[in-house]
């Protein structure tokens, strides 16, 4: 099994480069809080500026992966959610609090490329 400390630098690294759900983080500007919930798993917070993004990791098979709920508040505002299943987006919510399935973003996507409606 992996060292703590190589796990925790591997959080880190990824947290750095960790693309927000509509938004992407200034890495140099963002603050990195994290706390272990249990062996595998991780509460991950990232601050930058006037963003938030709050979230788990899971660590399965020597790879680290979101995990669970992780939201994003702008100005203290919550602006997005999305839901994680071992790494594998299970919906995304908006601010209005209306849902999307990754199914229903994946329709929308392919619609939007072929320019149909």
């Amino acid at each position: 099994m992996l060292g703590k400390s190589l796990i925790v630098s591997m959080l880190l690294i990824g947290a750095t480069f960790l693309p927000a759900v509509a938004q992407t983080l200034q890495p140099d500007a963002a603050t990195r809080t994290l706390r272990w919930v249990s062996p595998t798993l991780v509460e991950v917070t990232i601050e930058s500026h006037e963003i938030t993004q709050k979230g788990f990791y899971l660590l399965q098979n020597r790879t680290i992966v979101r995990h669970g709920l992780w939201t994003m508040w702008t100005n203290g505002e919550k602006t997005m959610a999305a839901h994680f299943d071992k790494g594998k987006m299970q919906w995304l919510e908006n601010s209005n609090g209306i849902q999307y399935t990754t199914n229903e973003i994946d329709v929308r996507n392919t619609f939007e490329r072929t320019g149909e409606d």
